[in-house]
């Protein structure tokens, strides 16, 4: 076997995300005021309906409420971007889908800010930064 055959054959194993989806062209502004959520969500669903792909934030400050990733997505925060919670806790519904013990939770909700349920090939990646907003106050 040849290192070319060799390389073909990993490149191959490799899980590979199919396309990229860049949130600004579904509606996201990036500029920390406006809620980018519908945009970033759309992008997800999008790119989970096409078999899967790169859903890529990059160059700003996405103010986002609670986020399903999908199977076959893969998160691409750029580290030019900053995926921001936002501050009002109606952007984090709790999740209708019932898997979660409400009981075994210590807090009353079961609102997340990245969620995934019965997903798989998911990542997220990217080197950017993820703030939950924890120094705001409810």
């Amino acid at each position: 076997m040849t290192k070319a055959s060799i390389c073909l054959l990993l490149c191959a194993a490799l899980p590979a995300f199919a396309a990229d989806f860049n949130v600004r062209d579904y509606g996201a502004k990036g500029d920390g005021a406006a809620k980018d959520t519908a945009a970033i969500q759309k992008a997800i669903d999008d790119a989970a309906a096409k078999g899967g792909g790169r859903v890529i934030l990059a160059d700003g400050t996405f103010l986002s409420g609670a986020l399903r990733l999908k199977s076959g997505v893969e998160l691409h925060i750029d580290r030019t971007a900053r995926l921001l919670a936002s501050p009002d806790i109606a952007d984090f519904p709790d999740w209708p889908d019932g898997h979660t013990a409400r009981e075994n939770l210590p807090r009353c909700r079961s609102a997340a800010f990245i969620f995934a349920d019965e997903a798989e090939r998911i990542a997220i990646a990217g080197g950017g930064t993820i703030d939950c907003n924890g120094s705001h106050h409810i």
